[in-house]
């Protein structure tokens, strides 16, 4: 695979995995932090759209993965690529 597209992917991929790290907190957690009478998680957050976001960013993630483990023909890399698609699904696990 030529350096062009990998160098391309491989960016798209950390940025995409910062994204998913960052969109992936629950956003109400600061309130309790600021606000001593509010008890944390009682804020409700009952939109599931962040999950629906994480869902396909993830997609989007291994689906960069794949195509570099399938064009690229070094051994070094194709493993380099599978751990790193490891690497996005332990996020999106964890969070």
């Amino acid at each position: 695979m030529k350096g062009g597209y990998r160098i391309f992917l491989l960016l798209f991929y950390a940025i995409g995995l910062v994204a998913l790290s960052l969109l992936s907190v629950d956003k109400y957690t600061w309130i309790s932090e600021i606000d001593s009478f509010m008890v944390y998680g009682s804020v409700i957050d009952n939109s599931k759209n962040s999950n629906i976001i994480n869902y396909l960013l993830f997609l989007m993630l291994m689906l960069s993965q794949i195509i570099l483990f399938i064009f690229d023909k070094s051994c070094k890399w194709r493993v380099i690529y599978f751990l790193l698609a490891l690497l996005v699904i332990m996020v999106y696990a964890l969070f």
